[in-house]
């Protein structure tokens, strides 16, 4: 099942998806996809997805069995069966983590993210200035992708032209402290729009009429 662009599963104030399943995870610490299911209201399919990642990923783990509802382990009744109960394994914090199907992490993001805090805490820089600050051994930030990353930005108003570029020199811009809107890195979805986490609102879309 693909996944919903983000504007449509986020509400302000309010976890939805794999970021409501982990708080809940975090919460109970020991639970079962129904424990789950009840306290976030999620997809059945979204909540065992990702409990499945976070499985063979090491966050969570099997801690055994709940009796079905009429207390017998073995029931077969089809209103009592037994659940599989997990345990929190690895917490790394209020973020949920990424994670592809395998447990493995996923990328997509980590760029962008890496890049939104490290131009809060420059002052002037270029696209290659932000590509070379931002990236590291696990993160690769290319300057294709800084590039991109900063005429959204700017387009939507997070950043400051301070000097146009020319044939000799690249654009410098300058972060916009008044739209420090969070944490969360806004993003760049496939439309062309730019979509804050923190604000769960698409910000900027691009001028398609000719």
């Amino acid at each position: 099942m693909a996944r919903k662009a983000a504007h449509l599963t986020m509400k302000r104030g309010t976890a939805t998806g794999r970021q409501a399943v982990w708080e809940v995870i975090r919460q109970l610490r020991e639970f079962s996809l129904n424990d789950l299911w009840h306290h976030t209201k999620q997809e059945r399919d979204t909540i065992r997805t990702y409990l499945t990642a976070l499985r063979r990923g090491g966050y969570v783990e099997e801690a055994g069995v709940k009796p079905a509802s009429n207390g017998i382990v073995g029931s077969k009744h089809a209103n009592a069966n037994p659940m599989k109960v997990f345990r929190l394994a690895r917490d790394i914090g209020v973020e949920a983590p990424r994670l592809k199907r395998d447990g493995t992490p996923c990328e997509q993001g980590l760029a962008q993210e890496a890049m939104w805090r490290t131009m809060k805490r420059l002052s002037d820089f270029t696209f290659r200035d932000l590509a070379v600050m931002s990236r590291t051994e696990d993160v690769p930030v290319t300057e294709a992708a800084a590039k991109d990353y900063v005429r959204h930005l700017a387009a939507a108003g997070y950043l400051l032209t301070v000097e146009e570029g020319n044939a000799h020199r690249l654009s410098s811009y300058r972060f916009v402290k008044s739209r420090n809107t969070g944490p969360r890195a806004p993003m760049i979805q496939r439309l062309k729009t730019v979509f804050d986490a923190n604000l769960c609102e698409i910000v900027w879309q691009e001028d398609v009429s000719e």
